[in-house]
Order: C-alpha cells, then sequence, then structure tokens
C-alpha cells in the first residue's frame, strides 16, 4: 500500500513539473520583442550535416559554400506564410551573398504535392519539400516557423522558432557576413 502512495505521488509530481514547464512558453511572441528567444550564439563544434544525396536541389549545391537561411515551413501556420513573405523581401536584398532556403515540412502538412507547388509559384528563393522529415530531424525542428542560419561551412550559427522580423533577419545577417 505505501508503494503504491509513493507511485502515485510521483507519477502527480511528474504531471505538474510537466503543465508549469510548458506553461511557460509564449507562443506569439516574436523576434522583435525579445531577441533571445531560442538563438545559438555560438556555432557548434562539429558542422551538421547538410545533405549527402546526389540531387539536384541538396542543400549542399544551393548553399555552395556561403551563408544561408533555412526556414521551416507549413501551410497551415499563418506564421510560416508571414515568414515566406518576409524572407522574400530579404532574397531580394541579399541573394548575390545570402542562401535562402525555404523547406516544406511535408510530413507535417496534410496538403498534397500540387497545393504546395501552387502556393510555391510567388517566391523567387529556392524551396525543398522534405518528405521524409531528414532535414528537420537534421536541424530538430517541431514548430512552425523555425529559421536556421548558417555559416559558410554549414554550422547553425543561429535558430528561431518563431516569427523574425525583416529587420531582425537583416541584423543576423550582417552581422554572419561581417564574421567571414
Amino acid at each position: 500500500m505505501l508503494k503504491n502512495k509513493w507511485f502515485v505521488f510521483i507519477m502527480i509530481f511528474i504531471f505538474v513539473l510537466s503543465v508549469l514547464g510548458g506553461c511557460n512558453r509564449k507562443t506569439e511572441e516574436t523576434i522583435e520583442e525579445n531577441p533571445s528567444v531560442v538563438e545559438k550564439e555560438e556555432a557548434e563544434e562539429e558542422a551538421i550535416p547538410i545533405d549527402s544525396s546526389e540531387e539536384e536541389n541538396s542543400l549542399q549545391r544551393i548553399l555552395a559554400s556561403r551563408p544561408g537561411i533555412l526556414a521551416f515551413w507549413v501551410s497551415w501556420n499563418e506564421e510560416s506564410k508571414q515568414q515566406l513573405e518576409i524572407l522574400e523581401n530579404v532574397y531580394k536584398l541579399v541573394e548575390e551573398d545570402v542562401a535562402v532556403l525555404g523547406i516544406h515540412a511535408t510530413t507535417f502538412d496534410t496538403m498534397s504535392k500540387e497545393e504546395v507547388f501552387k502556393d510555391l509559384e510567388d517566391y523567387t528563393f529556392e524551396m525543398l519539400l522534405d518528405e521524409e522529415g531528414e532535414i528537420q530531424e537534421t536541424y530538430y525542428v517541431g514548430n512552425f516557423p523555425t529559421i536556421v542560419f548558417l555559416d559558410k561551412e554549414g554550422k547553425v550559427v543561429y535558430s528561431y522558432t518563431t516569427l523574425v522580423e525583416e529587420d531582425a533577419i537583416l541584423e543576423k545577417l550582417t552581422l554572419l557576413l561581417e564574421s567571414l
């Protein structure tokens, strides 16, 4: 009987901790309001593998030894769509110096490929479909939109799991390009 009470007590304690931990998240926060949101100030020791496939649209080909932005998105998330519009504006300013790549998280979306391709007609930067979720897994993506800044070696420099405004993106890109 005493063992059952301890087991119940421990389970309730774990549940309370998980609920309290989840209540502290701010889902509507933008990077303009709080620039420290999920930011990785230091590059990781090892470069995250970009893509070993021989596909024509591989990440490796698109990045081509220059800094890059990976934008993970899904069609059902309005902030994801807003992020793509912001990145379109940024891309027009930095297309010579920085690779911008939209990555559709196909495994998290209900939209057909045909519908996705129709939605992509408005964007001039390159897009990839992550049909198997491999790229999402590589960069630990679980929230949308997620923006990942890479240096020219493919190392993650900054990562955000919220809508990032144009000014903040340009500021991070300026810092990234100055460090080259």
